[in-house]
């Protein structure tokens, strides 16, 4: 197990951390992926949000156009889709926990983009 750091305007979240089977390896350290995938457990707890060039990356890197969908496995709360929402992007989230698809259905309730599915997009 190892400890990361996620830090932004002078708050931080240091803790352990375990790649979910399903990350493990799938990007280099240091990557745009890689902080947001460690920073996860840290904006989920209310910590400073992702930087916006964070979103940035990551629509340079989807090379998703202005009017596209997002497919967002595992919203958690919807933290973290706050921001893409707020660009205008129509997301459609799964979420496997039934208290946390309520939670991130009630935190983004004001954006008829966005639905929240409790499911396991596994099946």
């Amino acid at each position: 197990m190892s400890v990361s750091r996620c830090s932004r305007n002078s708050r931080s979240y240091a803790g352990p951390t375990r790649s979910p089977y399903w990350a493990r390896d799938n990007y280099g350290p240091g990557t745009a992926q890689d902080d947001f995938r460690l920073c996860r457990a840290a904006l989920s707890r209310g910590a400073a949000g992702a930087p916006d060039a964070l979103y940035d990356e990551f629509i340079t890197l989807t090379g998703i156009t202005a009017d596209g969908a997002i497919l967002e496995i595992g919203p958690g709360s919807g933290k973290a889709t706050l921001p893409l929402v707020r660009r205008g992007y129509r997301i459609t989230c799964v979420e496997l926990g039934a208290e946390l698809a309520a939670e991130a259905t009630k935190n983004l309730a004001e954006f008829p983009r966005v639905s929240v599915v409790n499911a396991d997009f596994e099946k």
